[in-house]
């Protein structure tokens, strides 16, 4: 995650989604879930000239389809435009915002490695994970926002680009103490396309978290975006139907949804 990015459609899509299954939105006999939220915070400067961050005209001048999107989470919606109206783009702005549940864990230190000398790499990301998990101990669903998504081969964990990516070993801490998790997965210029990345991110999940059975939603505005979520047994019945009535929601209705379900 970066700063610049909040506000984004990507990031609208994120909170509508959080907020539904933490049951901020769909309110059910079983109550919310405590969310905990590790935002991977990157800094990479200001926008590029690509504009990627900047995807931001859903709230003011909407194409056909982003039409809906308004519908989906009213408040939401008016939250965000408020935001970048404001020009207030920064996760504390979001942390501080109520558009997530007031119980809400944070981890928003900063993991970036451009002033750090490479022998000293190693120990700051141990320091920084070791943080995290202290920080998120009492949520019951943990999400990881790491700017890229899960572990690149091409890209080393302590290059400076290293610090884009969540490694498939921060992740079984969360789920050996019965967190269930969610899992950020940028989407565009994958070889092999989603399917496949879907289907290798599915596989290395079940071989690194005994008992996992991922489910994967895609958001379609925009850059493509995944999102996988590994529930725990407990948390299973309760996420599972909730990503139901997600679906069936103003996310996932039409012949355009803006939420799907990938198989996994």
């Amino acid at each position: 995650m970066q700063d610049r990015y909040v506000g984004d459609i990507g990031d609208y899509g994120k909170y509508g989604l959080l907020r539904w299954l933490t049951g901020m939105r769909q309110v059910d006999d079983r109550g919310g879930l405590c969310l905990g939220i590790n935002w991977y915070l990157f800094d990479e400067g200001p926008l590029p000239p690509n504009n990627d961050g900047g995807f931001t005209q859903y709230l003011f001048n909407p194409s056909s389809a982003e039409r809906s999107l308004p519908d989906c989470d009213p408040t939401l919606y008016a939250a965000m435009r408020h935001i970048v109206d404001a020009d207030r783009r920064y996760v504390a702005e979001v942390e501080g915002s109520g558009v997530l549940p007031p119980d809400t864990l944070y981890h928003s230190a900063s993991l970036n490695f451009d002033h750090t000398p490479r022998p000293q790499r190693e120990s700051v990301r141990q320091a920084w994970l070791t943080d995290g998990l202290a920080a998120l101990d009492g949520a019951d669903l943990v999400f990881v926002d790491p700017d890229n998504g899960l572990e690149n081969p091409r890209t080393r964990r302590y290059s400076k680009k290293g610090p884009k990516y969540t490694y498939y070993d921060d992740l079984p801490p969360y789920w050996k103490r019965g967190q269930s998790l969610i899992i950020y997965q940028h989407a565009n210029h994958t070889i092999g396309g989603i399917e496949a990345l879907v289907a290798d991110r599915c596989a290395e999940l079940r071989e690194r978290l005994p008992g996992a059975n991922p489910v994967t939603l895609g958001f379609h505005r925009s850059s493509a975006r995944v999102y996988l979520i590994v529930a725990q047994p407990r948390h299973a019945g309760l996420l599972d139907g909730r990503i139901h009535s997600f679906l069936d929601s103003e996310w996932g209705k039409g012949a355009n949804p803006h939420f799907t379900r990938a198989e996994c």
